[in-house]
């Protein structure tokens, strides 16, 4: 349109002119201003024809020239990754990691789990022990209900301290029933021994008692001929594996035998101190001169070395073994 309304006014002008000329001047010079006129009015139409070459695009790419997408690319997109099937974490527990526990002391550790995964756990989900000090801890057992997604499991161990100081750690493990291990978690505390105030230093130290597990005298006339042996040293089979072992002595007197075992990982130096919860008792009805066996049973979760020895207590303790037995898991 703007193009049009120059042409149309060049025009007008340009009669304008011609008609003044006509009538003022002589005939050569009427062909004079029309020749003026004429090429005034092509400069105009060559400036035009410019503008509107500069103002329109080319078809024809240049060198400088960038080509025009039509379909411009689309912005970058997040990738998104489906949440695992087995994913678990630890929200709560009790005992805190480092808590001091006596020799002996009896306690029951909580964890609280929370299923961060896409499936529910049923009830073949297992806590297994997965390695360091059991604490007479169970080895596996199946959890007791379904843990759907956005659940919490709570889990309990009723645990023992082990009798000698030091550090003791032990670490369970959640396993799906195709034996995929998904989340680690333990009970990590330290024993110590009572020590009395230094105010109680004037006080006379109490005898120990005649039930003291670990003071009270054994006579060694109670027995005699000690024999202590496993069903097998070596086993194969699906795990935990059950090593049976028998102490079998000579009855000689009457009395209590107080004892206990120590078994050990003797590939990870690792060992713990297993008490009986009562003792043995050798009274008139056990007949003098018959030989009597004392049992324990080593269930063993995973394939290694281990070892038990037998521990009886008195003035003076008596140690037999360790017996060393291998594991062999499938």
């Amino acid at each position: 349109m703007k193009k049009v309304a120059r042409i149309m006014t060049v025009i007008f002008l340009f009669l304008i002119v011609l008609a003044c000329g006509i009538s003022s001047v002589g005939a050569g010079q009427e062909g004079t201003q029309v020749a003026d006129i004429q090429q005034t009015l092509d400069a105009i139409m060559r400036e035009e024809t410019a503008g509107e070459t500069q103002e329109s695009p080319s078809q024809t790419e240049g060198p400088d020239t960038e080509p025009k997408e039509d379909n411009p690319p689309s912005s970058p997109t997040a990738t998104w990754r489906a949440a695992p099937c087995n994913r678990a974490e630890l929200v709560d527990e009790t005992i805190p990691d480092g808590t001091v526990m006596s020799p002996g002391q009896n306690f029951t550790k909580t964890w609280k789990i929370k299923n961060t995964g896409t499936c529910s756990w049923t009830q073949d989900y297992k806590v297994v022990f997965d390695f360091g000090h059991m604490m007479h801890g169970y080895t596996e057992e199946n959890i007791n209900e379904v843990i759907d997604p956005g659940d919490i499991l709570i889990v309990t161990a009723d645990l023992i301290a082990n009798s000698a100081e030091g550090d003791y750690k032990g670490t369970y493990k959640l396993k799906a029933p195709d034996g995929t291990a998904f989340i680690k978690f333990w009970t990590d505390i330290k024993v110590e021994s009572e020590t009395p105030d230094s105010d109680d230093f004037d006080i006379e130290p109490i005898e120990p008692l005649p039930d003291d597990p670990i003071f009270r005298p054994l006579p060694q006339e109670l027995y005699s001929d000690p024999e202590f042996f496993v069903d097998a040293a070596e086993k194969q089979g699906p795990c935990p594996l059950e090593f049976n072992f028998q102490f079998r002595f000579k009855v000689e007197g009457a009395g209590n035998i107080y004892y206990n075992f120590e078994k050990c990982n003797t590939q990870n130096n690792i060992c713990e101190m297993v008490y009986s919860q009562d003792p043995y008792t050798i009274n008139e009805e056990n007949a003098i001169g018959t030989y009597t066996t004392l049992y324990y049973t080593f269930d063993v979760p995973f394939t290694g070395q281990y070892s038990l020895k037998i521990i009886v207590r008195g003035l003076e303790d008596k140690v037999y073994g360790p017996i060393e037995i291998t594991a062999i898991c499938n």
